[in-house]
């Protein structure tokens, strides 16, 4: 773990590969008082709120990926759609996270300095995001936990889950770092297979994590 200055929180990454329970390990960590931040929900909200990105979304693919208001306005983008065009070519890929990722990383930022501003400032944030160390958000983190699951177990989650197939849960693991590379990168290691616990170790990290700011949680 490295040595952050304090006048911000400090950050927690989070991540994971798909279908490990990301989502409800940070549930957890709200409700034991650290703030969390998703880079997905994050993702959703630029489309939302940015026009730029909108138009040039429509310029490079089509119109057709847009989602428009009742008044015939384009408010949204059709990311299922989007992901199924960007998702199958490296450059259309790298394309879209030249324009995605600067955005997301500047909500980040904001929320992150609101966090500083709070009357009583939290210590830590959760920064939760599943590519993480692809994006080199990681550098920003005091510290990383990465949430592992067997990958037979998290493909048969985002399948129910999803309503997506075998093969293409398989396609989107194979996007992302494996799971022995996350491990080897992350501080700390949240093990969600079958019949494993996921509180208790909850419950661990944030007491080291106290005990190394010498903090209390709200």
């Amino acid at each position: 773990m490295q040595e952050f200055p304090t006048t911000r929180p400090l950050i927690l990454g989070v991540t994971g590969g798909i279908g490990a329970g990301k989502s409800t390990a940070c549930r957890m960590l709200q409700a034991m008082g650290i703030p969390v931040w998703s880079a997905d929900e994050a993702g959703r909200k630029v489309y939302r709120s940015d026009a730029a990105l909108r138009a040039w979304v429509a310029d490079r693919w089509g119109a057709h990926l847009l989602v428009r208001d009742a008044d015939g306005l384009d408010v949204d983008v059709d990311r299922a759609a989007l992901g199924q065009i960007a998702f199958q070519s490296p450059t259309d890929l790298a394309a879209l996270s030249a324009q995605v990722h600067p955005r997301v990383a500047a909500a980040f930022t904001a929320w992150h300095a609101d966090q500083a501003r709070r009357i009583s400032p939290p210590a830590w944030v959760a920064r939760e995001a599943a590519i993480l160390f692809e994006s080199g958000t990681d550098r920003d983190c005091a510290a990383v936990l990465t949430v592992e699951a067997p990958e037979d177990e998290r493909i048969q989650r985002v399948m129910q889950r999803d309503g997506v197939s075998e093969a293409a849960v398989r396609a989107r693991i194979q996007r992302q770092l494996s799971s022995d590379e996350r491990i080897a990168r992350a501080g700390f290691v949240l093990h969600n297979g079958t019949g494993e616990q996921l509180l208790p170790q909850v419950c661990a990290i944030c007491e080291q994590l106290m005990a190394a700011n010498n903090c209390n949680f709200n």
